[in-house]
Order: C-alpha cells, then sequence, then structure tokens
C-alpha cells in the first residue's frame, strides 16, 4: 500500500532513509508478515505512518538516515528490533517531512550528475523533476537526432555509456542510459513535481510545488539549458494557412505536410533537421549568424578526441581563449557547402519579415512557404526564482554556478565555466566542483541549526552512531 511522500510512493520514499539487506529465502526487500509494528502520528495533521519489519526477526539497523520526525517515535520499537524497512499504510504529508540537506531542482543529465555526488557524500537530498518520467528534454528531441560526441564523452560519472565508445549515440540511447542511470544508483528523483518558486527565508529555502513545499539548506538549480523554446515576434505575422512549429516540436518528416519548408536558424539542429527533410521536401535553410563550420573528424580522429586531449574543452571562460571561444558558436560535423551541394538545400541570409504566407528575407528574396520550422534556441526562465542573484536585466550573476546566495547553486549552463558545462559527458565537472561546494557550506552550518525535528519541537541529531533526542523552539509553535 504505497504512502504519498514527496510525489514518491512511501515504500520508495522509506527505502532512502532505512537500508535492509534482502531476504535470505525470498531475495526480496521487505517481504514478509506485518509485524513488529511502531506506529506514530502527527496531530497537528491527523496524518499517520506505520512501519513495520518485513521478516520478524530481531536485527538492529545497519545504516539509515532519516528527515522524518516520527523515527523520535519509532526509536523504543528500532531498540527492540522491530526494524523500519516497509511502510506498510497510511500517508505521510506533514510538510515537515519535507526537510533535506540538499534539493536538486532538475533531473536531466546536469541534475542527475549532481545527484551522483551528492549520494557519494552520504547527504540528504531529493531530485524534483516536472516530467513523468527521465530524460524529458531528450524524449523532446527529433527522432533521428544523433549526438556530435561519441559515445566515449557521453558518460555521467560513475556509469560508461554502453556500446562502442566512438559511436554516435541516438536520441533513445540517450534516454535509455539516463533511465537506466538513476535505477542504477536508486537515485531520490520525484516526478511530477515542477518547482513554482524559490525563496529564502530566515537563511533556508524553500522550494515551493503546486501541492507542497519543500525546506532545504541548499538548493542546486539544474534545469539545463532548453528551458523555454525561442520563436522571433516576426511569427505572429504568418497567416494562419502557414503550418509553424519550433524545433523542440519537429519528430519526423512524416508529420509534416506537404509543400516548401523554410527552417530559420543555422546552428546544428537546423543543418541537421533541413538535411532529413530534404531528402522528400523542398527545404530552404535562414541563416542569421553563420557559425564556424568544424569537421567532425579530423585525421581519422573524432573533433573531441582533440578537444579533449588538447584541453581546449575545459578552458574556463577565465581564461583568453575561453572567451574567444564562448563568444563563437560552432557547426560541427555540417557544412554549408555540403547541405546546398549534396542535399539541394537552398540558403538565405536571415530572415527580415512575414505577412501571409510570404517570407522576406534580408536580401529581398521573397518565399512562399507552406511550413516554418524555428530552430532559433531556447531562452532560460528563472522568473520563478525569487532570489536577488540576478542582475538589473535579469541575468544571473555567479561564478561557476555558485551564486552570491549562500547554498544556492545553478548547473548544467551553456558556458557555465567551459565548454564542456552543458555536454553529457563534462558536465560531470562542473557537478563534483559544486559537491565540494556542498560540503564545504555543510561543514560550515553549525550542527544544531542542520539537526531533523519533530513536530513537537524535539529533533533527532546523531553522534558517534547514537540517535539522540534534543530540543528547538524554532519548530516548536
Amino acid at each position: 500500500m504505497p504512502a504519498a511522500l514527496g510525489g514518491l510512493t512511501g515504500r520508495r520514499t522509506f527505502r532512502k532513509w532505512f537500508r535492509k539487506a534482502p531476504d535470505e529465502k525470498t531475495g526480496s526487500e521487505g517481504a514478509g508478515p506485518l509485524n513488529g509494528l511502531a506506529t506514530c502520528s502527527y496531530p497537528r495533521t491527523g496524518t499517520l505512518a506505520t512501519l513495520g519489519r518485513g521478516d520478524g526477526s530481531p536485527s538492529g539497523v545497519s545504516h539509515w538516515r532519516t528527515t522524518d520526525p516520527c523515527v523520535a517515535e519509532i526509536w523504543p520499537a528500532l531498540v527492540f528490533g522491530a526494524q523500519p524497512d516497509v511502510l506498510l499504510g497510511g500517508e505521510v504529508t506533514d510538510a515537515m517531512n519535507n526537510r533535506h540537506e540538499v534539493i536538486v531542482v532538475g533531473a536531466g543529465q546536469a541534475g542527475l550528475a549532481m545527484g551522483y555526488f551528492l549520494a557519494r557524500q552520504d547527504r540528504n537530498f531529493t531530485i524534483l523533476e516536472a516530467a513523468d518520467e527521465p530524460a524529458a528534454a531528450w524524449r523532446d528531441r527529433w527522432d533521428s537526432l544523433k549526438l556530435f560526441t561519441p559515445a566515449r564523452y557521453d558518460a555521467l560519472p560513475g556509469l560508461a555509456f554502453p556500446g562502442d565508445p566512438w559511436n554516435y549515440p541516438g536520441r533513445d540511447e540517450v534516454v535509455s542510459y539516463l533511465t537506466n542511470y538513476v535505477r542504477h544508483f536508486d537515485l531520490p528523483v520525484e516526478f511530477s513535481s515542477r518547482g513554482q518558486a524559490i525563496r529564502k527565508t530566515n537563511g533556508t529555502y524553500l522550494v515551493e510545488l503546486d501541492d507542497r513545499t519543500y525546506e532545504a539548506d541548499q538548493v542546486v538549480v539544474a534545469t539545463g539549458p532548453f528551458q523555454v523554446p525561442f520563436v522571433p515576434p516576426i511569427a505572429k505575422r504568418l497567416g494562419p494557412e502557414v503550418v509553424q512549429l519550433h524545433s523542440s516540436a519537429y519528430r519526423r518528416p512524416e508529420r509534416i505536410p506537404e509543400g516548401r519548408i523554410l527552417l530559420v536558424g543555422g546552428g546544428n539542429t537546423g543543418f541537421q533537421i533541413a538535411e532529413e527533410l530534404s531528402a522528400s521536401r523542398e527545404v530552404h535553410l535562414s541563416i542569421g549568424t553563420r557559425q564556424m563550420p568544424l569537421p567532425q573528424r579530423i585525421l581519422g580522429r573524432d573533433l573531441f578526441w582533440y578537444l579533449d586531449k588538447t584541453g581546449l574543452i575545459r578552458k574556463t571562460t577565465a581564461s583568453r581563449i575561453g572567451r574567444r571561444m564562448s563568444q563563437k558558436d560552432t557547426l560541427i560535423g555540417s557544412r554549408p557547402r555540403a547541405l546546398r551541394r549534396r542535399h539541394g538545400v537552398k540558403l538565405h541570409p536571415r530572415t527580415a519579415g512575414a505577412e501571409g504566407s510570404t517570407v522576406t528575407l534580408e536580401d529581398g528574396t521573397m518565399l512562399d512557404v507552406s511550413t516554418v520550422i524555428w530552430a532559433t534556441g531556447f531562452r532560460p526562465d528563472y522568473s520563478w526564482i525569487d532570489v536577488p542573484v540576478f542582475d538589473e536585466n535579469g541575468r544571473l550573476v555567479h561564478k561557476r554556478g555558485v551564486t552570491g546566495s549562500p547554498g544556492l547553486y545553478f548547473l548544467g549552463m551553456t558556458w557555465q565555466h567551459t565548454r564542456g558545462s552543458a555536454l553529457l559527458g563534462w558536465v560531470k565537472d562542473d557537478a563534483e566542483y559544486l559537491a565540494q561546494r556542498i560540503s564545504a557550506f555543510s561543514a560550515s552550518v553549525p550542527a544544531e541549526a542542520a539537526a531533523q525535528e519533530r513536530p513537537d519541537g524535539r529533533r533527532l541529531t546523531a553522534a558517534g552512531g547514537a540517535i539522540t533526542p534534543t530540543f528547538d523552539q524554532r519548530r516548536a509553535t
């Protein structure tokens, strides 16, 4: 019987706190009769949690940690061998069960890498994900997408990307890898949990969702670079007879109506989609700012092999070459000349105007189109974060993801620190750095402020492996 706690089933939630070896006979966790019960309730909300051991035999707790104030109530049962390894029923909805050392917002590649390092530190943390399954940003890309980085450079920390290390993984392979990553490390991801606001009150961060609020000493915003699809205002001047979609909504050629197609945007996405559509459609590509084309392979080796060996992929924004690189987007593995000659795509300058079904280009050319695909990228949206870490233009002020608000961090942004900061295989570098900062911050917080609390004001502190109830007035009201 599942219990609601932070958007997960109760059993999953309590497994974060109580680790139990598999049953010797059945090999399964939590198997056994309903016995050794320990019950606790929260008078202020009337919610109830019932815990019981799975195999009925007295045993100690080899490893556990908790944010549940109820543990103070069931501590005598623990002493007498009723090990709380299975949640048997009831609902736990008291807001104080939503207290963590660290909350990570976003379960994409950045959030999962962060989770790996937090788990290694044995932190009390959770990862909040707006979607109902892992790798949501990757699931929203087109079917034939291929990474321009080989699998060798696509792994998150602790788990190699499967298959040929020099193969270029497709979208579905990335989705499968990230989904398996969550399972492999048993990361505490809470799905369908969209953050609505982040605020700071009395030194504590509040992460507000639709149906609950979390508290944390530290928060990592790992929502990544693909947040809000950007479509230029000119799109509003196209008539209803023209099919319009952002590249994030494109899946495959069969879903695009017959007729002339205009792709707007000369980055890697625009080039890849234009090439795919050119096999069955008349395709035009409007390029606003030309990007420097780089070959996928040089002298038999992949481009990223050179970037890795020379250290260019890790040049920071503080270096001269890093600053120059960050100011120029690159086109990897695609060339305008090849797209024009081999695939018949017609290249044009920037889109300057639109009226009805006619698009006007910067050189005066006018095109009648049936479909426009806006490969115009994404924009960040931090309007829901109510903490003073932005400048007068709304830009985040940070240094390698560390903000001026102690305990608030950002991860996975484009050029957050290096060219690799937003890439699947290199986001771990920034994640590990932030994990070190989180550890240092936690060490600086007085033990009393970090202690776990009960609804009656008492709290639990760990010392020498023992659990000792103490008292604190901060939450007793």
